[in-house]
């Protein structure tokens, strides 16, 4: 496997996502599909859902390491933010 992936943006996102599907099921019903866009015009729910998926997408097309001090807070941050 090419050592570059490994290093793609993309594998951050992965364990908040992990998280983020394991408390589905907890949320309460007002964060229910058929309740949370229930009063938003379309228009907004359309932009709404395009910048979540750009969110998502944009770490894939950056590289992260460890080499110097701004890398390494990114990681901390990163880690940090899992916790919270």
């Amino acid at each position: 496997m090419n050592p570059k992936i490994l290093h793609n943006g993309g594998i951050l996102v992965i364990p908040a996502l992990i998280v983020s599907l394991g408390l589905w099921n907890y949320l309460p019903a007002a964060y229910s599909q058929e309740n949370f866009s229930r009063n938003i015009p379309n228009t907004l729910e359309l932009l709404e859902n395009i910048f979540r998926v750009l969110m998502f997408v944009i770490p894939v097309f950056l590289l992260y390491g460890a080499e110097n001090r701004t890398q390494i807070l990114g990681w901390c941050l990163n880690a940090i933010g899992l916790v919270l």
